[in-house]
């Protein structure tokens, strides 16, 4: 590993739009769902008034088995909003109703996919993730889960700050500062186990295995524990890597994790591998000095992942002809450019980047630098197939303030939208960030 003096670098990049400061801001109404002819599963008219609907008895024009259950406050005023199922009808899906306590019945089972400010707060963001029911959100007191249309399904308040998350699609692991914690994707608590240190990243790999690091990037040691042992167990401890970044991802389809430092000029990818033991032994970074941004923002071509897609476009080969820790880091065969996405024109770069692990990537794009307020104009939301390097969707999304943030973007299948989160700070430097997490489509 090369020693170098760290530079401290800011890359920041500018979004945003105007929001309240309340914990939680949701601007969809609690829906409804008819039963016949009869409304079922009102939310109160408005919000207000705290009417109880009765169920609605047959009728084939319009109906729904499930009405909306009555659950905790998102931004209703008043009114109790309680909800009887509806019984007859065709399953067509139901109406929306005023903005109330109830939550929002399923209808027919649609979606509701429109973009819209799905949650905000003072809190930081630490991560979050898609799935079939909406959008987890780890935040730093708190884990939420919150439906597509701004609608809080559950809320699990932690004692301890949380400090990292990962998931796998089924299991999600929550660290706080002392502890980790066990969850399923409905936010049930499971078992948890005390860690040796703080972990600030982590990443999930096969064998239900968690990977922890800690925060500091001098002699940083990397522990793993069993997550699917019941209480979860330290298995490994890995040798200490210095100045190799502290934010971590995983590689798809493998058991191999990157870092990026952040905090050094110039910066680099650096690449592990979780080894049968579960150990995390370090293969080898990108090549010194190697004529390319690595930052945060970047994509995986496929799973397995063959390619890094970096915030320029470039194609970075991650497993190249030696990639091993026996090569210098002036000439590493890891990380080697192979290609260039070639979407971005004269002037643009990308501000986010995230993809499906299987080919598609999906961008939001800037003009101009990304240290001027790139967003002030707008900014391009595409879907970029890699494999005719061609932008197949696009949509043009104004942002009407200047936020300073890390954009965070994940896809969201089910509705071909893309799931920004993103600071509201102002100051890149401040603890405590703010932060809106919303979606847009493309």
């Amino acid at each position: 590993m090369t020693f170098r003096v760290g530079l401290v670098v800011a890359l920041l990049s500018v979004v945003g739009a105007c929001g309240g400061s309340a914990l939680y801001r949701n601007d969809a109404g609690g829906g409804r769902v008819g039963g016949g002819t009869d409304a079922s599963g009102q939310a109160g008219a408005s919000g207000r008034g705290g009417n109880t609907d009765g169920a609605g008895t047959g009728g084939s024009a319009v109906g729904g088995n499930t009405a909306g259950a009555a659950g905790i406050s998102a931004g209703g005023r008043g009114g109790t909003g309680t909800s009887v199922a509806g019984t007859g009808g065709s399953n067509v899906a139901g109406t929306s109703g005023g903005a109330g306590n109830g939550v929002g019945g399923t209808g027919g089972g649609v979606a509701d996919c429109a973009p819209r400010l799905l949650l905000d707060g003072p809190q930081n963001l630490i991560a979050y993730f898609v799935v079939d029911e909406g959008v987890i959100a780890a935040l730093d007191d708190r884990v939420v889960l919150i439906g597509r249309n701004a609608q809080i399904i559950k809320s699990v308040p932690f004692a301890r700050q949380i400090t990292a998350a990962a998931f796998d699609g089924t299991t999600l692991v929550i660290a706080d500062a002392a502890e980790l914690t066990v969850m399923t994707r409905a936010l049930d608590i499971g078992p948890s186990v005390l860690v040796t240190e703080t972990c600030v990243s982590g990443v999930l790999v096969s064998g239900k295995r968690f990977v922890c690091g800690p925060a500091n990037d001098w002699d940083r040691l990397f522990y793993t524990y069993d997550v699917g042992a019941v209480p979860p167990v330290q298995i490994a401890v890995s040798s200490p890597y210095t100045y190799n970044g502290t934010p971590m991802r995983p590689v798809p389809g493998t058991d191999d994790f990157i870092t990026v430092t952040t905090n050094l000029s110039p910066s680099d990818f650096h690449l592990y591998h979780v080894d049968s033991s579960g150990k995390a032994v370090y293969i080898n970074e990108s090549p010194y000095h190697g004529d390319f941004a690595a930052t945060t923002t970047y994509a995986y071509d496929a799973s397995p992942a063959a390619h890094l897609i970096q915030s320029a476009g470039l194609m970075l080969k991650i497993y190249g002809d030696g990639c091993n820790s026996t090569m210098n880091s002036f000439n590493t065969g890891c990380f080697i450019k192979d290609g260039v996405l070639g979407t971005l024109r004269t002037g643009e770069s990308y501000v986010g980047l995230a993809d499906d692990a299987a080919g598609t990537v999906f961008a939001v794009v800037a003009a101009g630098s990304t240290f001027d307020a790139p967003c002030k104009n707008g900014c391009a939301f595409q879907r970029i197939d890699v494999a005719t390097r061609t932008i197949t969707s696009q949509k043009q999304h104004p942002f009407t303030s200047s936020y300073y943030f890390p954009l965070m973007t994940a896809p969201d299948p089910k509705c071909a939208n893309m799931v920004l989160g993103m600071s509201t700070s102002t100051d890149p430097f401040a603890t405590a960030k703010g932060f809106r997490l919303e979606s847009f489509d493309y």
